[in-house]
């Protein structure tokens, strides 16, 4: 019963002698980084040739690390498959990091690389004030003047746009070509605002009246009128409108009053007769006596529009409320035109009119 300790103890170091020998026996799994997993995967696509398979691969390391590794050898690929404009920004960031020993190793071959791409490529030098500036480049916002030097763009159409709160915006466009290279400057200004006129000047242009006694104020009267200003009268612009129609229409009837003679005329000269309806004569009688009905007809018409809207043109223009004194004013126009005229043949028509000024 004294051994049992003893025994104890042993079966306890036999127990921990063989787990460390079972963990010394085991396999040994190291992890991997899956962005490194991946720009092995796409570097053995390049090799292979297929640098379009290789792209998603080391698009997928450089989202997972942003590492200055990944971003060259995106680059890289991106140049091999002639994506000029991104393999230039992922090249120039890989060249930015100092401290990853691939880079180091490689930084020649990366810049002759960067080099080569820049030749399909247009630069544009930017020098912009004032610096909290924010610039613009072909619908893409490169950030603050004072971030933004020189951006590299596909050949094209260039639009480069300055802004800045209180500030006048500006814009700078141009056809580039590839190999091309521009200096954009521009210094953006405040807004001109319009002069301001001073209490002092005000006083000395227009002085103010003296009021009479016991009454307002100049100055009184004037924000009164102001205010209370009336709208502009439309009175005299229809009132001329309907005397311009009233004499058009007088000139219609006069028109007709001449056709009319001439139709008098001609159904005169031919031996025509007209009684009861019935006409008598050789032929084209009939065709003068329309033509008498329709020149009545025009007289009436025009001769009546000219007396209605002159009429109405005359009211407008001497009533109240014209903006004109109505004292000085022409005074009422009243009148009345018809056309006189007895049976034909042998009578003729005339055109009677009265009125008072």
């Amino acid at each position: 019963m004294e051994s049992s300790p003893i025994w104890g103890r042993l079966i306890l170091c036999l127990g921990v002698f063989s787990i460390g020998i079972s963990l010394l026996s085991a396999p040994t799994f190291a992890a991997t980084d899956p962005a490194e997993l991946m720009i092995r995967s796409g570097v053995e696509l390049r090799r292979q040739g297929r640098n379009e398979d290789a792209l998603p691969k080391f698009q997928g390391a450089y989202e997972l690390s942003r590492s200055s590794r990944a971003a060259a050898q995106l680059g890289l690929c991106e140049q091999t498959l002639e994506m000029w404009e991104e393999a230039e920004q992922h090249l120039s960031e890989a060249l930015l990091g100092q401290s990853d020993p691939w880079v180091t190793r490689n930084r020649k071959v990366l810049e002759e690389a960067r080099a080569r791409g820049r030749e399909n490529l247009v630069s544009v030098q930017l020098l912009v004030e004032p610096a909290e500036a924010m610039i613009t480049v072909n619908d893409v916002t490169v950030g603050r003047a004072a971030e933004a030097s020189t951006v590299w763009l596909k050949e094209g159409d260039l639009l480069v746009t300055a802004s800045l709160a209180g500030f006048e915006s500006q814009s700078f466009k141009r056809r580039m070509k590839a190999g091309d290279s521009t200096q954009v400057k521009m210094k953006l200004a405040k807004p001109t605002a319009p002069p301001r006129i001073s209490a002092a000047a005000s006083s000395t242009e227009a002085p103010p009246q003296s009021a009479p006694l016991g009454g307002p104020a100049a100055t009184d009267v004037q924000a009164s009128d102001s205010v209370h200003a009336e709208p502009r009268n439309w009175r005299p612009y229809v009132g001329w409108g309907a005397v311009g129609v009233g004499t058009v229409g007088l000139g219609v009837g006069l028109l007709g009053y001449l056709a009319h003679n001439n139709a008098v005329s001609g159904f005169n000269k031919l031996g025509c007769l007209k009684g009861e309806g019935v006409i008598v004569g050789p032929e084209g009688c009939e065709g003068f006596d329309k033509d008498v009905g329709s020149a009545k007809t025009q007289v009436a018409v025009g001769l009546i529009g000219a007396a209605v809207f002159g009429g109405l043109g005359a009211w407008l223009l001497t009533s109240g409320g014209s903006g004109a004194n109505t004292e000085s004013a022409v005074g009422p126009i009243w009148g009345v035109c018809k056309p006189e005229g007895g049976v034909y043949p042998g009578a003729g028509l005339s055109v009677g009119c009265r009125g008072q000024f």
